[in-house]
């Protein structure tokens, strides 16, 4: 059993693979319209858009049972 990875496995670990964001989209602030109704989000995206995580859960909360309920129609 080895304790340490080679170089080429921990670099592969680091390693972040973009999504289908537009150039330049992580730098850009969050915006909820853009993040969670264009496309399917998650919380962390969520909570980048709010910036306050009272305001996140709430809309987390409303969020998830919405998409649930697309689920459960089939969509």
């Amino acid at each position: 059993m080895h304790v340490f990875l080679t170089g080429e496995k921990a670099n592969s670990v680091l390693k972040r693979y973009p999504r289908a964001n537009g150039l330049f989209e992580e730098i850009r602030q969050g915006n909820i319209e853009r993040e969670c109704r264009e496309e399917v989000c998650t919380y962390e995206e969520a909570r980048e858009a709010f910036e306050n995580h009272e305001k996140t859960k709430e809309f987390w909360s409303t969020y998830t049972k919405a998409q649930q309920g697309e689920t459960n129609r089939g969509s």
